[in-house]
């Protein structure tokens, strides 16, 4: 969506080893996260979502949202550096 952050995965090993044994569905029932979302990213199936999905799925797993993703830098935000 224009104009939101979207943050990149930085490890999907890391993901993994954060769930453990438990599964997507699991940890977004107990913490409010997105199953589906936290599920994609743990498989592959996607690489990116919105700071907002990536804050709750952080805080799901107890690490800072940075030990998890990165914003992923778009054409409008290297403008916007460009320009400052």
């Amino acid at each position: 969506m224009p104009g939101r952050p979207e943050m990149t995965i930085r490890s999907r090993r890391v993901l993994n080893g954060l769930m453990g044994d438990r599964s997507a569905r699991a940890i977004a029932r107990a913490h409010g996260c997105n199953h589906q979302v936290l599920s994609a990213l743990a498989s592959g199936r996607r690489a990116s979502c919105s700071r907002t999905q990536a804050e709750a799925i952080a805080q799901a797993l107890g690490v800072e949202v940075d030990d998890l993703f990165m914003e992923r830098a778009t054409k409008k935000s290297f403008v916007k550096e460009q320009a400052a």
